[in-house]
């Protein structure tokens, strides 16, 4: 069984070295595979923002290329979900851009600029775990749940 997957989603990882000092890698979050390079912190802007590297990743993909465990795309959509975003959706990472993207849109919805946003959406998944805040918006439950809804109708 291979240990890399065959397109890597290289993203910008924090690592913290044995002597307390930071360091960045990249890593694919598909696979876990990660490059050697250290990069300066002023290349990724905000050290805190960026995912923590994730040494269990390399397990995981051997779990998820299992056909046996895997048997149809929404069992792996549900597998990504729990195991990887609702994790992340935990993080300090993710409330951090959080409340800059509603701190940006005046906690007010994008989606009918009439209601108090209350949660911030993907507008593509392209970046997740290192997604730039263009690339979420603010908005209230309501709007959140017919997009959502309107997404998955499309990909059905």
């Amino acid at each position: 069984m291979e240990s890399k997957c065959d397109n890597h989603n290289m993203v910008y990882v924090k690592r913290i070295k044995s002597n307390g000092s930071p360091l960045v890698n990249k890593q694919c979050f598909e696979c876990g595979e990660h490059d050697a390079k250290a990069y300066k912190l002023i290349e990724v802007g905000n050290f805190n923002i960026i995912p923590t590297f994730r040494e269990d990743l390399k397990e995981k993909f051997y779990f998820d290329q299992r056909d046996i465990m895997i048997k149809n795309m929404e069992d792996k959509k549900n597998l990504w979900f729990k195991e990887y975003y609702e994790p992340y959706l935990n993080s300090d990472e993710w409330k951090c851009k959080r409340e800059l993207v509603l701190k940006r849109d005046s906690f007010l919805c994008q989606s009918c600029l009439t209601t108090k946003a209350t949660q911030v959406h993907h507008i593509t998944y392209k970046h997740v775990f290192n997604e730039p805040l263009f690339e979420l918006i603010s908005i209230c439950k309501p709007c959140h749940e017919l997009i959502t809804k309107i997404d998955r109708q499309q990909n059905d």
